[in-house]
């Protein structure tokens, strides 16, 4: 009688930072002893490194474990774990044990190694995984705890405690008597636990830089946005940065640290939790600098913030400012506007008139185009655009896209669309009728008017086909295959076109409930699932 084939398995190992007990390869090691002595091959490996288990949205070894076992026919058909804290410190206990019983209902049951017990399913076993999932759960939170009160405790004798260092700041690392050893360089970690990490001063040309912004914009009204675009022409430092941006100049503006104070338990993140405020008599104030505006200033730069929401919402200042950018200029553009510390950015002119084009249009200013002069002009009213499609209309007799096009005497279509929304809503309002005999009947003489290219268009708009045939042939199309969509029409040589279905029904939606047609979710996935089978296969579906 011959020996019995191992049971094929997988191991998943998840290694944090707090004990090198959990290392990688102690874990592989441990799982390998246990997978001899009881018939398993381990054919699969999962693995999360330095990846904390308390959330699993970053734990993407563990994600594709449960994405394999949940297959149809894995690979597989045990997950072997070193022992439950392995599998996950989840807060919420009812979460580490739904993703096992994902596993095991799917028939891949989770087996952990170095545990007393045997998760066999049996009340003891039970009580003993809950206490172990208890036990992991709290070992995270109550190192958490100690981990936190050691960041205040550092915070208060003005060690830096993580992250970047701000624009115009450096970390310096120094030793447990105070004295520097290094500059850090970006990413750099301290390697000895007694060193501290403390923020000083950084280079003259950014501390000069940080002075010119509160000076710019306090002084002399500039934005973050005009700040940002003379600083990037003029070439001028940005440090441990790329480039340049709005945000990074309304950082250096928020900044308490250029008063020298440094501000730690602004916001809590425990646990993995989402970011939350904490009450200002929370926060640390620490001085651990000179100064590198004064405290006047700052609080001239915080009331200015706290006041740039309501700043030019009148819409008459908004124009009066507009004019004077022109007036100095003598011209205007969207880089001109957000340049300019006296005017609003462009994207308060889209908030207050809609677009920059109704800014401009508003004091009287018409914008020529590089390619020569536009065929309709800015200023033009409402009123004027309508009037002349009801005069085109009753030239025609009729008006559809391509028509508007082609007619020299009218703005072009995308004129109509930018003014009113849609070409519908222009035909509403210019109680221009669509569809109907105006339509349907149009007149052949003013078609030899239209570009050959356009009558063409025109004429392909002439469908044969009646909405009753539209209807008919999705029914076929539906009794043929079982299932009607966008691309199976458009696979189709004689079906008619997409855009017939939309100008008939609105939306292909619409038209299969006309036709009695419920293209469900069912229906979809049935197909998507032939497909699948019969590329698997080598076939070809049509």
């Amino acid at each position: 009688m011959g020996q019995p084939q191992p049971m094929a398995a997988a191991q998943y190992l998840r290694m944090s930072t707090e004990h090198q007990k959990y290392s990688l390869a102690n874990q592989a090691e441990a799982i390998a002893t246990y997978a001899a002595a009881h018939g398993y091959e381990i054919n699969r490996t999962y693995f999360d490194p330095g990846v904390s288990g308390l959330t699993y949205r970053e734990r993407f070894g563990l994600q594709a474990l449960l994405s394999d076992a949940l297959k149809p026919e894995p690979e597989f058909n045990t997950i072997l774990v070193l022992d439950v804290s392995r599998w996950g410190r989840f807060q919420d206990l009812d979460q580490a044990a739904h993703y096992e019983f994902l596993c095991r209902n799917a028939g891949v049951p989770v087996v952990y190694c170095a545990e007393p017990f045997r998760n066999d399913g049996t009340a003891e076993a039970n009580i003993l995984k809950m206490l172990k999932r208890l036990m992991a759960a709290e070992f995270s939170r109550e190192l958490s705890v100690k981990v936190t009160n050691a960041k205040l405790r550092n915070a208060r004798l003005g060690y830096h405690c993580g992250g970047r260092a701000p624009y115009g700041f450096r970390r310096l690392l120094v030793d447990h008597q105070g004295k520097p050893r290094r500059l850090m360089a970006d990413g750099d970690r301290r390697s000895i636990p007694d060193d501290h990490v403390v923020i000083t001063h950084g280079p003259g040309e950014e501390i000069a830089a940080m002075r010119r912004i509160f000076r710019l914009h306090v002084d002399e009204r500039w934005g973050a946005t005009a700040i940002a675009r003379r600083f990037e022409r003029e070439g001028i430092s940005t440090g441990l940065r790329n480039v340049w941006t709005p945000d990074l100049v309304r950082s250096i503006l928020r900044n308490e640290l250029v008063t020298g104070v440094m501000v730690f338990n602004r916001t809590t993140q425990a646990l993995k939790a989402g970011s939350r405020p904490q009450p200002q008599e929370d926060w640390i104030r620490v001085k651990i600098l000179k100064p590198i505006v004064s405290l006047r200033q700052f609080a001239s730069a915080q009331a200015r913030r706290g006041k740039r929401t309501h700043w030019l919402c009148d819409k008459r200042e908004m124009l009066q400012a507009l004019r004077a950018v022109l007036a100095r200029e003598g011209r205007l553009n969207a880089q001109i506007v957000d340049d300019s510390p006296e005017a609003p950015c462009v994207s308060s002119y889209v908030r207050y008139f809609g677009s920059l084009r109704a800014a401009y249009d508003a004091i009287g200013y018409v914008r020529k185009s590089r390619w020569g002069p536009t065929r309709h002009k800015s200023l033009a009213e409402n009123d004027r655009l309508l009037e002349m499609l009801r005069e085109a209309h009753a030239r025609h007799g009729c008006l559809s896209t391509a028509m508007i096009d082609a007619d020299p005497a009218l703005p072009s279509e995308h004129s109509y669309r930018k003014r009113f929304g849609s070409l519908a809503e222009a035909f509403r309002l210019a109680g221009i009728p669509r569809g109907g005999p105006s339509s349907v009947g149009k007149s052949q003489e003013a078609l030899p008017q239209l570009r050959p290219r356009q009558r063409d268009a025109v004429n392909r708009r002439r469908s044969p086909f009646s909405n009753d045939d539209l209807l008919a042939y999705l029914r076929r199309l539906h009794l043929r295959d079982g299932y009607v969509s966008g691309r199976t029409l458009r696979a189709e040589p004689d079906a008619p076109s997409l855009s017939l279905f939309y100008e008939r029904f609105g939306t292909l939606s619409r038209a299969y409930e006309a036709a009695g047609i419920v293209a469900g979710l069912q229906d979809r996935q049935r197909l998507a699932a032939i497909r699948r089978h019969a590329r698997f296969q080598g076939e070809i579906i049509t």
